[in-house]
């Protein structure tokens, strides 16, 4: 039993077609924060270690979202920052 060149076509597009999709809309848009201060050391939030000085609701937030934590700073002065903005 020989199958066509049609039937075959046929069954690779009913295959693929009944794959179901792996993206997901999401229901909530996602909120972005974006946090830039000056002169904050890498230790003086409480979700990095600190001891000294409280930061609850910074706390929170990092402790609810996603922490980039290998963030680099093309300059040691923050006029560059400044004059960005």
């Amino acid at each position: 039993m020989s199958l066509s060149r049609f039937h075959i076509i046929l069954l690779a597009v009913i295959s693929i077609a009944s794959i179901p999709s792996t993206r997901v809309a999401s229901a909530e848009p996602r909120n972005i924060i974006i946090v830039l201060v000056d002169d904050l050391g890498w230790m003086d939030l409480g979700c990095q270690g600190s001891d000294f000085y409280q930061t609850p609701h910074i706390d929170q937030l990092a402790a609810r979202g996603i922490r980039f934590i290998n963030g680099y700073a093309a300059c040691a002065v923050c006029s560059p920052t400044r004059a960005a903005l």
